[in-house]
């Protein structure tokens, strides 16, 4: 709702600012001198799943919806999460794609998955309790020996790309 008032006013400097803190909020929590650990549950659309993909671990609880949905109302995703599923369907991108211009969200935990909206590795567990708990384990256990990740490079296609494009 915001964003459509900042558009309506033509306030692009409020937009610009509010994407920007967002971003470097995800970046934060990615590359934060500690571990970050996501129990998503419930509802974990647009912002908060990209919040859940972006940190070092998630355990999600299974009857999890989860998806990036802007593009059902007009907008690209922001926080990072178009470039996790893409490396995460690298093989099926147009899989990728279609989640994501579609903007799917899952019928559950095991669904995100398939969808790259989660790791292949990420635990799923029934009930809340149960997966805070395991959240919590894999925290202390990231822990005891943690580096935090260094800073990505992102290859791109580069100028050769854009003139195919124009």
């Amino acid at each position: 709702k915001q964003l459509s008032q900042w558009v309506a006013a033509d306030d692009w400097t409020a937009l610009e600012a509010f994407v920007k803190a967002f971003q470097d909020a995800v970046l934060a929590l990615r590359y934060a001198p500690f571990p970050v650990v996501a129990v998503p549950w419930g509802l974990a659309l647009g912002g908060g799943c990209e919040f859940s993909m972006g940190v070092d671990g998630r355990v999600a609880e299974a009857e999890l919806k989860m998806g990036l949905v802007e593009t059902q109302v007009g907008v690209i995703p922001g926080g990072g999460g178009c470039k996790k599923i893409a490396r995460r369907n690298g093989d099926d991108i147009d899989a990728a794609f279609e989640v994501l211009f579609k903007g799917y969200f899952s019928a559950n935990a095991y669904q995100a998955r398939t969808w790259g909206l989660l790791n292949p590795d990420d635990p799923i567990h029934m009930g809340y309790e149960q997966a805070l708990r395991a959240g919590i384990d894999l925290v202390q256990r990231l822990a005891e020996s943690y580096d935090a990740p260094a800073k990505e490079r992102i290859a791109t296609a580069g100028s050769a790309a854009i003139t195919r494009l124009t």
